[in-house]
């Protein structure tokens, strides 16, 4: 059985692209960053893996999320509604931490 060193080369480079990202640094949490790591990790093993796909719709609404968190004003529900395609309730629930 041979060692198929090509999977491994392209795990460390994705790895290596997700430490130096933008998403990486600027992530808020601990659990933001390994999110940008999974996504470099399943990107890196298949790209066409629905599950990879999953994980950056993940890791772009919790951008999402930070963009409408960051925005706040205490009284501009509606016009963050208006900006991210949402209505003033979901903008609640977001900034409640419980989107879904």
């Amino acid at each position: 059985m041979s060692l198929d060193l090509a999977k491994p080369a392209r795990i460390a480079s994705s790895l290596d692209k997700a430490l130096r990202s933008a998403a990486y640094r600027s992530a808020e949490s601990h659990e933001d960053r390994v999110w940008v790591l999974t996504a470099a990790v399943s990107d890196a093993l298949s790209p066409l893996v629905p599950r990879a796909e999953a994980v950056r719709r993940e890791l772009a609404l919790r951008e999402r999320d930070r963009r409408i968190r960051e925005g706040f004003n205490g009284r501009n529900h509606e016009a963050l509604a208006a900006a991210h395609g949402l209505t003033s309730r979901q903008v609640r629930r977001v900034l409640e931490g419980r989107r879904r």
